[in-house]
């Protein structure tokens, strides 16, 4: 079977990373295609370690849409995404804005006439949006290239983020030229922050019944062409490997003792906070404050988000005696190495601690108790976010009013409570692996892509 896979760059690669493989191990030819421009200043050394193991992969670099030509196209899916936020009776208004900030310069100029947002919300101006995506043709060079290589399927993924980027060019061409199409869910936000899905695949894969729903709620995607597979990204916590020891953790973290209380703060990007390095501030000086002997002597291991770890420096030039910075460097968790060291630091502590991240998945599934801090400042990003509200509707995650009320729940973790680890794992079998602890989620996508070449689904 002849693959292609398209992705905006290498790094988001590794959220079909397991797909990928599950694939190649059947005997797949998979080509993967990354937006050039936006993949410019980005590190290949990752995924280049990672196709070393496999000589039936290859990459390479294609640009997408250029030229004011584009502009058209690229409007008309981004005011479709913002109408998508303006009609959400479930979503915060700050994810209007937010895609509002971000759309191409003459649309954001419109959205600002009085009376837009009323236009924009009615049918027949939608219409007209999606008009003009069925009229515009796909790029011509990629056309031409999926009909030199002639490919059984095209898997492209994200296709919905800004700015535009050719993963959704790849899915408009090979529609047009009749090639089958799959789009596997990005994150597990994927489907509620991001824009709409462009273009329409023959198949997409979910990770559970929930982003089912929301395929066809918000994406118009029929249930007939959707499969779920289970979380993809997360693979990678039901494979042995190999994990840093105890020892390197601790060494990392100022060679705490072994005895001493350990909570891991993950951090945001900055689209949920600019600098919450405050946060962590205060929970430190909170716990050394705690009448509770135990908290008071915890330490808090600070890990930057790969993509906003700038402000966590302060913590080195004014240290705090109980919080120890892990690491400055960006470290996305995309090379086994990178994996396991996150897995590493997440099995070494006694809770984990946030405002909202995927990592807190990463913790759930590690078996370890999540805290999410709720305050003002983030309220709005916090609970106006799906993914959010799917972890503290399902129970998995303690979910705090302040740092008071979380500084007292660190110590009653520390005393061996856990109310929440049922919950953990009910999480786990409804959202991550909904088939089965032993049943990859890359493996159900795999034979859902090969079925679907063969028009068995």
């Amino acid at each position: 079977m002849n693959i292609i896979i398209a992705a905006r760059t290498p790094k988001q690669f590794y959220n079909i990373q397991s797909i990928a493989e599950a694939l190649l191990a059947r005997g797949a030819r998979i080509h993967a295609y990354f937006d050039e421009k936006l993949s410019r200043y980005e590190s290949r050394a990752p995924l280049m370690e990672w196709a070393s193991s496999w000589p039936n992969f290859s990459f390479d670099f294609c640009p997408g849409r250029r030229g004011i030509a584009s502009l058209p196209v690229f409007c008309a899916r981004e005011l479709l995404s913002y109408r998508r936020f303006l009609l959400s009776r479930t979503q915060s208004r700050y994810y209007a804005e937010r895609w509002r900030k971000n759309l191409p310069f003459p649309a954001r100029i419109l959205s600002y006439f009085p009376g837009f947002s009323s236009l924009l919300k009615t049918k027949r101006f939608a219409a007209l949006l999606r008009n003009i995506e069925e009229k515009t043709k796909p790029v011509r060079h990629i056309v031409r290239m999926l009909q030199a290589e002639k490919p059984d399927v095209v898997v492209a993924t994200p296709t919905n983020m800004h700015p535009q980027s050719a993963d959704a060019e790849f899915l408009k061409a090979a529609k047009s030229l009749g090639i089958f199409t799959v789009l596997p869910v990005f994150t597990w936000d994927n489907l509620t922050t991001k824009g709409l899905l462009p273009i329409k695949p023959d198949l997409l894969l979910a990770w559970n019944e929930k982003q089912a729903r929301e395929a066809t709620e918000y994406h118009g995607i029929l249930r007939e062409n959707i499969v779920i597979t289970g979380a993809p990204p997360f693979d990678r916590w039901f494979i042995p490997n190999e994990t840093a020891n105890m020892e390197h953790i601790l060494f990392r973290s100022g060679q705490a003792p072994l005895s001493q209380k350990r909570i891991l703060y993950v951090g945001t990007s900055q689209v949920t906070a600019k600098d919450e390095t405050w946060l962590v501030r205060r929970i430190a000086e909170a716990l050394i404050q705690s009448n509770n002997e135990v908290a008071k002597n915890a330490l808090i291991l600070f890990r930057p988000h790969p993509f906003n770890r700038e402000p966590s420096k302060i913590f080195i030039e004014k240290p705090i005696r109980n919080v120890r910075v892990l690491e400055t460097e960006s470290r996305m968790p995309n090379t086994r190495a990178r994996f396991n060291e996150l897995r590493a630091e997440i099995l070494a502590v006694d809770a984990v601690c946030g405002i909202s991240t995927s990592a807190f998945v990463d913790a759930v599934i590690a078996g370890k108790p999540v805290v999410s801090v709720s305050v003002p400042e983030y309220k709005e990003t916090q609970e106006g976010a799906e993914h959010w509200r799917m972890l503290r509707k399902s129970g998995a995650a303690y979910i705090t009013s302040g740092v008071e009320e979380a500084v007292i729940l660190f110590g009653e973790i520390f005393s061996g409570k856990d109310a929440k680890k049922e919950q953990r794992e009910n999480f786990i079998n409804l959202y991550i692996r909904p088939f089965g602890r032993n049943i990859s989620a890359g493996e159900r996508a795999a034979e859902a892509i090969t079925r679907g070449t063969r028009k068995e689904l």
